[in-house]
């Protein structure tokens, strides 16, 4: 075998190498970001579901207010997560209900009048 082929089969090598390198950066680079994309995806998730969940939590709240005035709050577990129902006022109830899913916390407010057997609702919506 002559220098120049020994040369030759030096560069092939190295090409296959920087190839194999190159390679192998790209399936890490898509892997972490299939890996980021499922993470905010799970934590969007977990947000919904702590927002219904609270939303749920006001529902309910409203029902016990139409069966009994006098109802003041409970705590739900509903699922993986636990609501903190609250109700204050007379005429005027404010309802609060505070989801918590994982980590995640979500709060929801409802306020509104009950006469008889109907309780209106005159705002509804997330507490910051």
């Amino acid at each position: 075998m002559n220098n120049a082929q020994k040369h030759t089969e030096g560069q092939a090598m190295v090409m296959v190498m920087i190839l194999a390198v190159v390679g192998i950066s790209v399936v890490t680079a898509s892997t972490a970001v299939t890996i980021a994309s499922s993470q905010n995806a799970s934590s969007f998730t977990k947000s919904e579901i702590a927002y219904s969940q609270a939303e749920a939590g006001i529902e309910n709240a409203i029902i016990s207010i139409i069966r009994d005035n006098s109802y003041s709050g409970e705590t739900l577990t509903l699922g993986e997560g636990t609501v903190v129902v609250t109700v204050s006022g007379d005429l005027t109830k404010t309802i609060t209900a505070v989801s918590t899913y994982g980590a995640v916390v979500r709060t929801v407010e409802a306020t509104g009048t009950i006469t008889n057997t109907v309780f209106a609702v005159t705002s509804w919506g997330e507490v910051p």
